[in-house]
């Protein structure tokens, strides 16, 4: 029998201290109060084994002298039942199957870069008590084998489901010609009527008869029978049958242990148990030398409770303990078999050499402890002795077990009631008459409630007045329908109400009959102020579209994080030209104004640039913060592509993730603003220039279209055909408009895909595709940059077309009137200067309007097309006067790449 000890004995075997140390790991981690010992060889297991004590083994696969199969198989041969377990980084489908066939108890593959300690810790746990309750159930049916009473168990429908050999042999039979069997087998016609008419109903309803009947043996003969039926929880019928011929005294001291039972009943603890034990076998036995004994696992060993005054004449006062392995009791023990001695001094292991006690008998106490019972006299004890001793020890070790239970229960009972009032929420059972029956501390805490006279609280004490109302319906319907989902408000101690959710569900009696509810109560007063939030946040949403600049939605965003959030110190910061500029912010925070967007060491640029928003407890230890002020917890959203909103706290951990969410809402809603007001500025410039468009289509292509109508008209009527070089002369005309038109048009997308060019290349590439009349370029830069390429020829062509069209001197000798044309870098861009005529200081505001041209035959949309191409690109475009006297464009803003 396995000691009723938490103590674990594991028996590692593997060469070297690896797997030792890996399973003490494992039962470490689990909390198992266990001892590993490691061995090498399977020589030594076997060896080891042999000294007992081992509780399982723990075996790898490979091993010096053979493998873990082999050593199972040995295993086996000597320790049937004692848990195996292979556990390995090796093997394979068929070394388990191999080791299931050998009767291994657990396979476990070690998996590489796995913790699976826990798994280990949880095999172990589960093969050594899987054996241990084994251990136990067999040691209850050995002991009812042994019995002398005989003892059967019926199923619900009257057959034999267990017998022992004791009321087998009573009636004539082998176990296995009744198991099986219908009960009529073993009485007479007429006797099975009047037992299933008269007492099995008794049986029935009051779970126990005790009397006579009459039972029939294989052979046909009769005899008259004590009977004891029982019912258990599970439906099954036990069966105690003695033969009645046995003494008078025997019946005497049965009707005697009946009386014992119901103090057995009454008792509450372990010392009592062993009074009513002891005596009942001095007086009702009549074996005045008597010893309880109950083992103690703190100490290892059996301990002695109490004993009879005979007893402590013989054995001495105090009684001895016995340790682990000393004596027959221990053996008892841990076998959970009895044993009966005409005279102990023939058994080599009795305790005490020179013992005068010399008839004995020790009775296990299942895991509890034994019972000893002795006299002076060798073979003192009968039949009738051991089976009347085996009753009371029987008695005793159900009363200990329920004892054991009601311990268990009670500890359990006092935890749950610990966790409950350790509950933040409130726990509640109410009956149907809304009188709450259980409760725990925290309902007292918040209420103030204290119960009434009879020790009751009722509903209509804990809840607002205005809701009790519908705390009634809601309670009604969750006893109708077995659920119960509402919110009320708590009168809590202070005279303040908050609202709270409860939630609960049927409360049943054994028979299954709705007597109440029971659930608990949540405080959801922060869940309602989150809803407040969301609820005027979406009026703040509504309210936004009346904002009509980027100031006022930023003013009007800071405003709600305040007023709604409860954020007093946030700032808006919009982006522009690539720098954060501080748009709005809270009266008393302190902002240096702006925050350089590629400075992404700063929390606001790293959140611009990442798109992603920031939680941060203790701003002094974060990589990317740099407070303003003294302090420690910050909130930083990106607000789309528009700018960063962050909002700041004295304290540490100020801010929670539902903060942080309602900061993002709040944000989404002026990121949306923001977008609206790019749309809308950016319908009106498109409708800036449909309206241009319409203007140019109206007017400067009506003009050599109505040219090229009036000659056209007049050749066919005149016949002269020179007035088609007008006409041709005009469609050329509205071909050039036409062209430039769709150009521009195209210029007001943005720029599309930018890559590195040199300026170089790309200028010479545009001079070889333009008209120059004898112009001359000079390239006197050697920078690249990133932009659209095909735009930027389109940029550089119309510079080029501009300064050549307008760098003419005038002088009829083409050679000396042509204009030299400059390309050079600036440190943010570049120039194109020419040494022509200029541009007047007066003119220069208008050059890039749409259709201003100082020749008659120009389009004037060449310098507008430059202009839409540099704004597509985030440039900016300028013209001054060159060093020649001539006209100077200089873009800047640009991104030069680093040689």
């Amino acid at each position: 029998m396995t000691p009723a000890s938490d103590t674990v004995t594991v028996l590692a075997v593997g060469a070297g201290s690896a797997l030792g140390t890996t399973v003490a790991q494992a039962l470490e981690r689990a909390d198992d109060d266990a001892e590993v010992v490691t061995v090498p060889t399977a020589a030594e297991v076997l060896a080891r084994l042999d000294d007992g004590g081992v509780d399982c083994v723990v075996s790898a696969y490979e091993l010096p002298e053979a493998d873990g199969i082999a050593l199972l198989e040995a295993v086996r041969e000597d320790y049937p039942d004692l848990p195996f377990v292979i556990y390995t980084d090796a093997g394979s489908e068929a070394v388990a199957s191999e080791a299931i066939s050998a009767g291994v108890t657990d396979y476990l593959r070690r998996e590489a870069d796995t913790d699976d300690h826990a798994l280990l810790a949880k095999r172990i746990g589960n093969a050594v008590g899987r054996t241990r309750a084994e251990r136990a159930r067999q040691r209850h049916l050995d002991a009812i084998e042994t019995a002398q009473e005989g003892i059967s168990i019926l199923d619900e429908d009257g057959h034999f489901v267990y017998v022992n050999d004791a009321y087998a042999d009573l009636y004539g039979y082998d176990p296995d010609d009744i198991l099986g069997e219908h009960w009529g087998l073993l009485y007479r016609d007429e006797d099975v009527a009047d037992i299933t008419d008269e007492i099995l109903p008794l049986v029935e309803a009051r779970g126990r008869w005790h009397g006579r009947t009459t039972g029939v043996r294989a052979d046909g003969t009769t005899f008259v029978e004590d009977h004891t039926l029982a019912t258990t929880d599970t439906g099954e019928l036990v069966c105690t049958v003695r033969d009645a011929s046995d003494a008078p005294r025997h019946e005497e001291a049965i009707e005697a242990l009946h009386s014992t039972a119901r103090a057995f009943i009454g008792a509450e603890t372990v010392d009592a148990v062993g009074e009513i034990a002891v005596e009942a076998v001095r007086d009702i036995v009549g074996l005045p030398i008597a010893g309880f004994y109950r083992y103690d696992a703190d100490a290892d060993a059996l301990v002695p409770v109490t004993s009879t005054a005979s007893a402590d004449d013989f054995v001495g006062t105090p009684p001895p303990t016995f340790e682990r392995g000393e004596g027959i009791a221990w053996d008892v023990y841990e076998s959970g078999e009895p044993r009966v001695y005409d005279d102990v001094r023939t058994d080599p292991d009795r305790y005490n050499e020179r013992t005068p006690v010399r008839s004995e008998l020790v009775l296990p106490l299942g895991d509890h402890g034994v019972l000893l019972v002795g006299s002076e006299e060798t073979d003192a004890f009968d039949e009738t002795d051991v089976s009347l001793a085996r009753t009371v020890t029987a008695h005793a070790t159900a009363t200990l077990t329920r004892l054991d239970r009601e311990r268990e229960l009670a500890a359990e009972r006092a935890f749950v009631a610990q966790s409950l009032d350790a509950l933040p929420d409130l726990f509640y059972v109410v009956n149907t008459d809304g009188k709450i029956c259980r409760w725990n501390d925290r309902l007292l805490e918040v209420t103030g409630c204290d119960p009434d006279a009879d020790g009751a609280l009722f509903i209509d004490d804990v809840l607002a007045d205005e809701d009790l109302d519908r705390a009634h319906d809601a309670m009604q319907r969750g006893l109708e329908t077995g659920e119960v989902s509402t919110e009320a408000r708590i009168r809590t101690a202070d005279g303040d109400l908050v609202p709270y959710q409860f939630t609960g569900a049927h409360l049943t009696d054994t028979e299954g009959q709705v007597v109440g509810l029971v659930g608990v109560g949540r405080d959801i007063s922060d869940l309602a102020e989150h809803e407040r939030r969301l609820k005027e946040l979406h009026s703040f949403a509504t309210d936004l579209p009346s904002c009509g600049s980027v100031e006022a939605i930023c003013e009007r965003t800071v405003r709600a994080a305040e007023t709604v959030l409860s954020f007093d110190n946030s700032a808006l910061s919009i982006e522009r030209d690539g720098v954060l500029e501080v748009a709005a912010v809270s009266a008393e925070l302190p902002t240096d104004g702006s925050t350089a967007i590629p400075d992404d060491e700063r929390l606001a640029g790293a959140t611009y640039q990442t798109g992603e928003s920031h939680l941060v407890d203790d701003l002094t230890a974060h990589p990317h913060a740099d407070p303003v002020g003294d302090y420690r917890s910050a909130i930083s959203v990106p607000v789309g592509d528009h700018g960063v909103f962050q909002t700041v706290a004295d304290g540490p951990a100020a801010f929670d993730d539902r903060d942080l969410e309602l900061a993002e809402l709040l944000v989404s809603h002026a990121a949306t603003a923001l977008s609206r007001l790019d749309r809308e500025r950016e319908l009106r410039r498109q409708n800036e220039r449909l309206d241009e468009f319409v203007s140019i289509v109206s007017h400067d292509l009506r003009n050599p279209l109505n040219v090229a109508e009036g000659h056209l008209e007049l050749a066919r009527r005149d016949g002269d055909l020179d007035r088609l070089d007008a006409v041709d002369r005009a469609h050329d005309r509205m071909d050039e408009l036409i062209g430039d038109l769709l150009t521009l048009a195209r210029q007001g997308e943005a720029a599309g895909s930018v890559e590195t060019v040199p300026l170089p290349s790309v200028v010479e590439e545009c001079w070889a595709t333009v008209e120059t009349d004898g112009a001359r370029l000079r390239v006197e830069t050697d920078q690249s940059v990133r932009a659209d390429c095909a735009r930027l020829r389109q940029l550089f062509e119309n510079l080029f077309r501009n300064a050549v069209e307008h760098g003419s001197t005038g002088s009829s000798d083409a050679r000396e009137a042509a204009v030299e044309i400059t390309v050079g870098g600036l440190p943010d861009g570049f120039y194109v200067a020419d040494d022509g005529p200029g541009v007047p200081e007066g003119e220069r505001d208008r050059i890039f309007e749409s259709g201003y041209s100082t020749r008659e035959e120009g389009t004037g949309f060449g310098l507008k097309i430059v202009s839409e191409i540099a704004d597509a690109h985030g440039w900016a475009v300028d013209v001054t006067e060159s060093a020649a006297g001539g006209a100077r464009f200089e873009i800047t803003g640009v991104d030069v790449a680093e040689e």
